[in-house]
């Protein structure tokens, strides 16, 4: 059910003498069939299988679903999302032939992948090699940001020497005026 961890089922030696009465055990025995094979391994694949195991489990008081399940199972539906998301703007670049509206240059496949995968992500590290449009790939994913997503600014941190090169770079590809900003705190308060 792909990389990572697994989710499991772990019961007492005897759930039998836990239980409250025949019937209990008998239901929540078939519940948990449902859910589980027989070496405890999760049935089906998640998030969906969580979501399901939850919903039948309900209220229960007699079964404890781990806090780390959870965060795994909500981390696998994160990064389904995610790669889910990262299509959907690859493809849609791609429809365009790798051109951005905004953005005054054709992107190549592997800056369209870039430009996917800053975008669909809420942080994210591109560490290309030299000279492979890192960039562009920022600012074209800054104006996917703004264009779909409702982004109103973007503020770009570097070093101070690389200041005037980004707004030369923004000012290229977008057309758009960036602002420096310089100067101690009560400078750039105003």
């Amino acid at each position: 059910m792909g990389d990572g961890p697994h989710i499991r089922l772990r019961l007492p030696r005897d759930v039998r003498s836990s239980l409250p009465s025949v019937a209990v055990a008998a239901e929540l025995h078939e519940t948990l069939a449902r859910h589980f094979d027989a070496q405890g391994g999760l049935r089906a694949a998640l998030p969906d299988a969580w979501a399901a195991l939850e919903h039948d489990l309900g209220g229960r008081t007699d079964v404890h679903l781990g806090e780390d399940a959870r965060a795994h199972a909500m981390r696998v539906a994160f990064d389904r999302a995610h790669a889910a998301r990262r299509a959907s703007i690859r493809e849609e670049i791609g429809r365009t032939g790798g051109h951005l509206p905004g953005v005054r240059t054709r992107l190549y496949p592997y800056q369209t992948e870039g430009v996917a995968f800053l975008a669909s992500t809420g942080r994210a590290v591109l560490a290309d090699d030299m000279g492979l449009g890192k960039t562009l790939q920022a600012i074209a994913a800054a104006r996917w940001l703004v264009d779909h997503e409702g982004v109103r600014r973007v503020l770009i941190v570097c070093p101070a020497s690389l200041k005037t090169q980004w707004q030369r770079e923004i000012l290229r590809f977008t057309g758009l005026a960036a602002v420096i900003i310089e100067g101690g705190a009560a400078p750039r308060m105003a």
